[in-house]
């Protein structure tokens, strides 16, 4: 059956439309609504639900396929069930005398300059990766401290999907400490493509599921992402960094991957990454995302970290 939505036809039937048209009314009334998060959820899954049933031919639809983003699109300023604020006072002054001060004090200045354009306890922050990045880098320049800047698309290459910073700190014993610094994170944590149903109903580039929905699957991932989201940064380990990019990866698949290798990308068992840290290492390295200098440093001294071995702060 032919609908027309802004004068365009789509080959899509009567339950599908209401649902489109329900869905953008339940969104916009639930974002102020106590338990909006619950019926957001709801209307989501029954769309998804009810799309998935189309043919391949009827999903590759580009205007059905633009319909139902512009229904995910209004949720780009729902979060998930998550603290997501960062911790930002405009007023504070921090005089970095120990590692966890340089730290608050780069995450500070870097989200102050952020502030200047955007509102830290709504905006998403997406898009801003690259030069908040590149400003972190310019204040740790300046204060003789190391960095490793990564940028990268979701198969691990040389990219542009997001940018984030390793931060190396020298102790007074002339050992170093490393952390994983990311004051944009908050991109990847509303509800705009966090439902795993959508990998079953979206095509194009972006069909997968988001990386806020990988964090969200377990608690000590949850824990993880909290600490990023409101400090800004965590400590580089073995383990932070493997689930850092696990959650990556996994906002690049698609129903394609899941079918191919038989695996349920409803079942949280099935969408963890099968990659090592020493396979992540090998592909930045491959890939050209970090040069020979910083591979052997993160290959000699992450991979031997431990969470017995890591620091707390």
């Amino acid at each position: 059956m032919q609908f027309n939505f802004d004068d365009r036809s789509i080959d899509i039937d009567e339950t599908g439309v209401k649902l489109i048209e329900n869905a953008k009314k339940v969104i916009e009334t639930a974002k102020t609504s106590s338990n909006g998060s619950i019926l957001i959820d709801k209307v989501m899954n029954e769309l998804y639900e009810h799309f998935s049933k189309y043919s391949e031919e009827r999903l590759n639809n580009f205007n059905l396929q633009f319909e139902l983003f512009k229904v995910e699109n209004l949720l780009d300023d729902v979060y998930l069930p998550l603290n997501t604020v960062p911790i930002y006072d405009e007023n504070s002054h921090i005089i970095p005398k120990n590692i966890t001060e340089i730290l608050d004090y780069l995450v500070h200045c870097t989200r102050k300059k952020l502030a200047s354009k955007n509102d830290l306890k709504k905006d998403a922050l997406s898009k801003k990766c690259l030069d908040t990045s590149d400003y972190l880098e310019k204040i740790c320049s300046e204060l003789g401290i190391e960095t490793i800047h990564i940028g990268v698309d979701q198969g691990l290459n040389n990219g542009m999907f997001h940018h984030f910073t390793i931060v190396r700190i020298r102790q007074d014993d002339s050992t170093y400490r490393d952390f994983l610094v990311d004051c944009t994170y908050r991109q990847f944590f509303t509800k705009k493509d966090s439902n795993p149903r959508r990998i079953g109903v979206m095509r194009g580039p972006v069909s997968g599921c988001s990386i806020g929905s990988y964090m969200m699957m377990t608690e000590d991932r949850k824990k993880m992402a909290e600490t990023i989201l409101t400090k800004g940064y965590i400590e580089l380990n073995a383990e932070t960094l493997k689930t850092y990019l696990d959650a990556i990866i996994y906002s690049g698949r698609s129903k394609d991957y899941y079918q191919k290798n038989n695996l349920d990308y409803m079942n949280p068992n099935d969408v963890s990454p099968e990659f090592s840290i020493d396979d992540y290492l090998q592909m930045l390295l491959f890939n050209r995302v970090i040069d020979g200098k910083a591979f052997w440093h993160l290959s000699n001294e992450i991979m031997d970290t431990s969470l017995e071995k890591s620091h707390s702060i």
